[in-house]
């Protein structure tokens, strides 16, 4: 073989394989004890970066830049000051990094994947697409607290992460039983298409018995909803319909993720809009899921509750606990949780 013919084969050979970016952005306030697991999580999906938007945290989270630059290669953490507002923070995140192929904005407490990939693989699902499929929908399973009641504990330094109840337990391999839907112990509902509902278990008649209880419940407390459900509502666009799909014309539950090249503007964070010009084309119903830990334990419910003031009184929270806990779903545990134990395991050695 002549040489020039044989340096270009073995150039060819050990040339890797390359592979599609995916920058996921997040804010959060004082959430550095679930973080890990997060931010593992999406290393084992194959994220490049995750841009985590910091709102006056007082827990260590500003370690997690440094602490994970001396432990791993990759993804890249990035910490950035946030004044509060989720949608302009996320916003910018996309502008800075819209160089990425995918971009997706998603909560500290939402762990996506494709239950039709191979390990449960996301970026080997979106990799995949075609190039005129220009955002990704995933659809929104919600999870229960299982038997925590207080949230776990760490302590993090740049050099260091240490458990203080004794070790670190997985969110995602211990809470396994979830909603028939989204839409069970939500205030503002999204509605739902019929094949949705089909597909991930959504009867409305059984979600319209448990919130008839849930209603006691809540009357019992000495508060009354503003607006209670009365079964599937079509049609009117402003979010409250119930057990539903839609926000406005084209805006979907669940998040998205979208090709940074024909990303414009953020409106809300379930849906991104796309530059002018750029058509936007779905692709296979439920070919993305997210599992949604809305809760991680009895104590988050009540920060919640906190946090909603009105919207979402402890009665609420509370009593929507017990519909989180209709379905047992540990799919994703099974794909995950072992990888994941290793992982943390050598992050805190």
């Amino acid at each position: 073989m002549p040489c020039r013919s044989y340096l270009l084969t073995l150039l060819f050979i050990a040339r890797p394989t390359w592979q599609q970016q995916l920058t996921i952005c997040t804010t959060v306030m004082n959430e550095v004890d679930y973080m890990l697991e997060w931010i593992e999580y999406y290393a084992l999906q194959g994220a490049t970066r995750l841009v985590i938007g910091d709102h006056l945290s007082s827990d260590g989270l500003r370690h997690l830049p440094a602490f994970y630059a001396s432990r791993r290669s990759s993804p890249e953490v990035v910490v950035l000051p946030n004044s509060g507002e989720q949608t302009p923070f996320l916003n910018k995140c996309a502008r800075k990094y819209r160089h990425s192929d995918w971009l997706a904005f998603l909560d500290n407490d939402e762990f996506a994947w494709a239950p039709g990939q191979p390990n449960g693989s996301l970026l080997g699902y979106l990799s995949a697409l075609p190039k005129d499929v220009t955002q990704v929908h995933a659809f929104d399973l919600r999870f229960g607290v299982g038997d925590w009641v207080k949230r776990p504990r760490l302590r993090l330094t740049q050099r260091s992460a240490t458990p203080l109840d004794g070790r670190y337990r997985l969110v995602t391999e211990e809470h396994t039983r979830r909603a028939p839907c989204k839409s069970l112990g939500e205030e503002r509902q999204f509605r739902a298409a019929a094949e949705e509902m089909a597909l991930f278990g959504c009867n409305t008649t059984a979600m319209d018995e448990a919130y008839a209880q849930q209603r006691i419940a809540i009357k019992d407390g000495g508060w009354a909803r503003r607006r209670a459900p009365v079964g599937l509502r079509i049609g009117n666009g402003r979010g409250d319909g119930f057990c539903g799909q839609f926000l406005g014309e084209g805006e979907r539950l669940g998040k998205s993720f979208v090709r940074g090249y024909a990303f414009a503007w953020l409106g809300h964070p379930h849906y991104a809009q796309l530059r002018k010009g750029i058509s936007h084309r779905e692709t296979d119903l439920g070919a993305l899921v997210i599992n949604h830990y809305w809760v991680r334990s009895i104590r988050d419910a009540h920060v919640k509750a906190r946090q909603w003031k009105k919207n979402e009184p402890v009665e609420w929270v509370e009593a929507a606990l017990p519909l989180q806990h209709a379905i047992e779903d540990n799919r994703l545990a099974k794909i995950f949780a072992v990888q994941l134990a290793e992982r943390i395991r050598v992050l805190l050695e």
